[in-house]
């Protein structure tokens, strides 16, 4: 941490937050605890929401981002996304009631506890739910 250039947001690593890869395939945001440094290969998000987590990581909000942001190599013939920032602040994230906050960042937190292992079903439910919030 000490070779880290000055910076205004040090504290962030002192607090949970989503970190993701700079440069992806698929979603791949995840929970990272306190105290996790992410270098410059990853970004993070000052938030730990367990239900922005679960939108971040379901199948619309990728086909979005599969539209919308931009791409290093042909996004059809398997090209990455480069997630920076001012992307991420910029993706439409659909309001919830408590009962599907809920049941979403309950599902996240199941998909994490279990280490991305067997969670089809999990994620199914995720993008059913996450599809209905953005009236699809």
């Amino acid at each position: 941490w000490w070779e880290l250039r000055a910076c205004a947001y040090y504290d962030v690593f002192e607090r949970p937050k989503i970190a993701l890869p700079d440069i992806c395939k698929t979603a791949r945001f995840t929970l990272a605890a306190p105290g996790t440094l992410v270098e410059a290969t990853g970004t993070v998000v000052d938030c730990s929401d367990p239900y922005l987590l679960a939108v971040l990581n379901c199948d619309v909000m990728w086909s979005y981002v599969n539209e919308k942001m931009a791409v290093l190599g042909d996004a059809a013939k398997g090209g990455r996304m480069r997630f920076k920032l001012f992307y991420l602040r910029a993706l439409p994230i659909p309001d919830a009631s408590d009962a599907d906050r809920s049941r979403l960042a309950a599902l996240a937190r199941q998909c994490l506890d279990a280490q991305g292992q067997g969670c089809e079903a999990w994620e199914r439910e995720i993008d059913e739910i996450v599809a209905g919030l953005y009236g699809l």
